[in-house]
């Protein structure tokens, strides 16, 4: 009760310093992104590896747990974790019900550790809304999203190289900054994402350059057949692309498929599934994006917007047990073991497909005109 009474009288006297401008020392000596820390969670863990986790039953954070492996520290190293009052806003798209943590020293490891946050809810993942991982980057002063390794019972598993300040909550999909996209892609693909969206889009600017001239061109049936004719060869040669990759030594024996009594399967990745036939939840959320963007009144729109937006769905609900179910496939995985030709064929192939299927779903509500 009187941790309590001190807690509350605290956060009274923060309160009150944050609105009188000139009192508590001035406004320059509270600085929201340092945080107001509380009683920590710390251990000493050197070359050899170790673990540390926030076992106290009134901390906020338990169930936070750290795991070190050997040859990640090359010395003996105070490790702490600390939750933090304040931390910068969540970008759009990205919302959180869970503390701010804090893992210090703020430093990069030589090889990845696994973390690993306690989570209330799974979502499914076939809204556009997955679980994912925010850290503070400090060098772009934004946050980026980490995809988690493993999503179980109540945990969700990320690996990462960085200490710092971290959050974790709900990603959707659909709803992310495109620097948000691109800070997560580029963290995940190793770099190069805004590069390789722009070649997509360059291609596709070709078939929709009459529709992004005019909208008014969709209505007209020989438009539309004009870029269905143009995006089936193109959507094939990303398919072909897709199996040369498939086909190629120990892709697939990279990416078992577990399950939870520890029995483990080669993944059978198929091409077709992966461009023309997506599972079930990210039809849906292709219908999703074609009518809340309009296809009508912003074409140029929906193939820039659309084709970041599917992606994500793509790649962030593909670490989920229905991608894994309808694939026969650990897709998270063979993404994580392509190269930028083999993303770009996908996504290629993906926004391909998506463009027939916007175009098809139109002419069978709208119709068209000779």
């Amino acid at each position: 009760m009187r941790d309590l009474v001190c807690r509350s009288t605290l956060i009274i006297m923060i309160s009150l310093c944050l609105l009188i401008c000139d009192g508590c020392g001035g406004g320059d000596d509270v600085n929201l992104d340092e945080g107001w820390q509380w009683p920590a969670t710390e251990g000493v863990i050197g070359p050899e590896g170790g673990t540390i986790e926030v076992t106290d039953p009134n901390s906020q954070l338990r169930g936070v747990k750290i795991e070190i492996p050997a040859g990640a520290l090359a010395q003996q190293t105070k490790i702490v974790i600390q939750d933090k009052w304040f931390a910068s806003s969540l970008p759009s798209g990205i919302t959180s019900s869970y503390p701010i943590v804090e893992f210090s020293p703020k430093m990069t490891f030589s090889k990845n550790i696994q973390i690993r946050f306690p989570v209330q809810s799974i979502p499914t993942g076939d809204d556009g809304r997955i679980l994912g991982a925010f850290f503070w980057n400090s060098s772009t002063d934004r946050w980026t999203v980490i995809s988690p390794k493993r999503v179980k019972d109540s945990e969700m598993i990320i690996t990462t190289t960085n200490f710092g300040v971290w959050r974790w909550g709900i990603v959707s999909l659909t709803e992310l900054e495109v620097q948000t996209l691109t800070d997560w892609m580029d963290n995940l693909f190793g770099g190069g994402w805004a590069e390789l969206r722009q070649r997509v889009i360059d291609q596709l600017l070709g078939p929709w350059q009459a529709v992004i001239d005019d909208p008014l061109n969709l209505k007209k049936c020989a438009v539309q057949d004009d870029i269905i004719r143009q995006l089936v060869p193109m959507r094939d040669f990303a398919l072909q692309g897709v199996n040369n990759f498939l086909a190629s030594e120990n892709t697939l024996s990279k990416c078992r498929i577990c399950n939870d009594s520890g029995i483990c399967a080669d993944s059978v990745c198929d091409a077709n599934k992966l461009i023309s036939g997506q599972p079930l939840f990210w039809a849906r959320e292709e219908v999703n994006i074609l009518f809340t963007k309009a296809l009508m009144d912003a074409a140029g729109d929906l193939l820039m917007d659309g084709v970041g937006d599917l992606l994500a769905v793509y790649v962030g609900a593909g670490m989920y047990k229905e991608a894994i179910g309808e694939f026969n496939c650990d897709w998270r995985c063979v993404l994580l073991n392509g190269d930028l030709e083999f993303y770009f064929d996908v996504l290629l192939g993906n926004a391909c497909q998506f463009s027939i299927f916007a175009i098809e779903v139109y002419r069978s509500v709208e119709g068209c005109t000779p």
